[in-house]
């Protein structure tokens, strides 16, 4: 793909972290930035009707793919902005891209990476942290959904507990390392071990989680941070690009690597705070 042509996940990201830094400040340039970024995702990326009346959109300009993943992504900042600024257009793409989601998800709980396109070979692929997209994404919307559309606000709160219980039993160890996939357990990566803290954090902090899953996945993130700490950090401070049994990869990778588990680390240093300043103790897994 050519570096002048946008992609999906970049702009979502863009959008993503613009709002929250807008909502945070209410500096009108951030707002600004976000809309821009959504006014991408909406304009200029190719777009799939479905009989259902769904909608999913493309990765880039240049096909007409259907990524679970980014279309629950996509839905998830197009509805929260589109709601903020009464924006028709983000609101309608926002839904279709919603439904899309829902629609796609397996009757085991679980979402694939993407839709089998005719005349292209295809194959199921079941992930860990393309699954931590989903739910993330999914975990936002529903308390935004629950004021306008509380049927809507349902079937999401069902997906979700239905996707968290399929990532819990399907794409962890025992002993609390994300696996790559379903039945795949390396290659250990950085988005692998930085979305699933992301994720377990967004979810036990979302009230239609069940309260046993809830408790599970606390428990989990604890495990999660340390074996990502105990495994992928390096004695500079950098993250490992990926870890396999017998070799490790170091490429120093912003993207691939840094940025995402300095992310996580913040979430979980929140957190962790959050729960002390109510009261509660939680035992870290952390270790120096």
């Amino acid at each position: 793909m050519p570096v002048t042509i946008g992609a999906a996940h970049g702009n979502v990201w863009t959008a993503n972290a613009f709002y929250s830094y807008y909502q945070l400040t209410k500096d009108p340039w951030a707002l600004a930035h976000s809309i821009r970024a959504c006014e991408y995702l909406v304009y200029c990326l190719n777009s799939t009707q479905h009989p259902s009346g769904s909608q999913s959109v493309s990765y880039t300009v240049l096909d007409n793919s259907q990524c679970i993943n980014i279309n629950a992504e996509i839905a998830s900042v197009l509805i929260r902005l589109g709601r903020h600024i009464s924006h028709e257009d983000f609101i309608k793409l926002g839904n279709g891209t919603l439904h899309f989601t829902l629609e796609t998800q397996n009757p085991d709980g679980s979402w694939g990476y993407d839709m089998p396109l005719p005349d292209r070979p295809w194959a199921p692929n079941i992930d860990g942290f393309h699954t931590g997209m989903v739910l993330s994404a999914l975990a936002a919307l529903v308390p935004v959904v629950q004021t306008t559309d509380p049927e809507l606000a349902l079937q999401c709160s069902s997906a979700l507990n239905k996707g968290a219980r399929f990532y819990l039993d399907n794409l962890f160890t025992p002993d609390g390392q994300p696996m790559y996939a379903v039945k795949k357990r390396y290659p250990l990566d950085p988005y692998s071990c930085g979305q699933a803290m992301i994720t377990l954090i967004d979810l036990c902090d979302e009230n239609s989680i069940d309260k046993g899953i809830r408790g599970r996945m606390e428990s989990l993130l604890h495990q999660v941070a340390d074996q990502t700490i105990r495994l992928m950090l390096e004695p500079d401070g950098s993250f490992l690009t990926a870890r396999y049994p017998f070799r490790k990869i170091r490429l120093k990778s912003l993207r691939c690597a840094q940025a995402v588990l300095c992310l996580a680390f913040i979430r979980y240093s929140q957190f962790l705070l959050n729960r002390l300043n109510v009261g509660s103790s939680p035992k870290v897994a952390v270790k120096s």
